[in-house]
């Protein structure tokens, strides 16, 4: 008897996480300026994002939405905390030239 080999993919929303991990009042619009930044630097990552239609909880509607798989949410997350941390680091540097 021939072996059947399953493959289970998770894929997450974009939008969903970066509300979860950034400070950010409207993630939908942070996600949209991160996407800009990936496309013109050619990242892997932009190449990763797979659109599929999921139902919004708030109207029960369906709507094309960005979504990434285990791998990409990883490489999303780190991105993340590269840009949270220079955020971090000007707006201590900000704050340290406005009391000098």
């Amino acid at each position: 008897m021939p072996r059947v080999k399953i493959l289970i993919f998770t894929f997450v929303c974009v939008v969903d996480v970066i509300e979860v991990l950034t400070n950010s009042k409207i993630p939908r619009n942070y996600w949209s300026d991160l996407k800009h930044k990936l496309i013109k630097e050619g990242s892997e990552l932009h190449e990763k994002i797979v659109q599929l239609k999921l139902k919004s909880n708030k109207d029960g509607k369906s709507y094309v939405t960005d979504t990434l798989d285990t791998e990409g949410i990883l490489r999303l997350i780190e991105r993340l905390t590269i840009i949270e941390i220079k955020d971090i680091q000007i707006n201590g540097l900000k704050q340290g030239l406005k009391e000098y």
